[in-house]
């Protein structure tokens, strides 16, 4: 189901081996559809989260974490990230333990620092596995075990094409 990125609307995250993959290419609109969208907050702030299973790790740009007065703290190593054009773009920067807001959820999580293409928040496979949480994309609804039970966030509506990404 490949398409070319120049008829892309959306940014998409992947992940393959030991290397972050981040294929910053648009979705055609039907695939848009299928991606899930999250309204929270990181660090207080308002911000919108792409949960995001072909991610494997939690990222956030540079601006937003300095918007949310993030604590930064360089890696030990610096992680390969591969956009669309094949070039690495390593990451060296991480903050650890960010509080994050869904919905009634509330929690921590780990985040990659760079630049997203467009997106200040995604929500991969690490935030997922760790909280197990549930994704019913048919409902577009996200259900998340808390110690009171388990939390509902409805997902928020997809981005228009050629629209900036909503400010939560």
């Amino acid at each position: 189901m490949g398409h070319y990125s120049k008829d892309c609307p959306k940014p998409k995250l992947g992940n393959g081996g030991s290397k972050v993959i981040a294929l910053i290419a648009n979705l055609a609109q039907g695939e848009c559809n299928r991606l899930i969208f999250l309204k929270g907050k990181v660090s207080k702030q308002k911000v919108l989260c792409l949960l995001d299973i072909r991610a494997f790790h939690n990222f956030i740009t540079q601006k937003s974490a300095e918007r949310m007065e993030v604590q930064l703290e360089e890696l030990k190593a610096p992680i390969e990230v591969h956009f669309a054009d094949g070039v690495p773009h390593p990451t060296t920067l991480q903050a650890r333990d960010v509080p994050l807001q869904l919905g009634n959820w509330r929690g921590k999580v780990d985040l990659l620092v760079f630049t997203l293409g467009g997106m200040e928040c995604i929500l991969g496979m690490e935030f997922i596995t760790h909280n197990n949480v549930l994704i019913e994309r048919h409902n577009r609804l996200v259900r998340i075990p808390s110690k009171n039970g388990i939390v509902r966030v409805k997902a928020h509506e997809v981005p228009n094409v050629g629209d900036a990404l909503p400010t939560p």
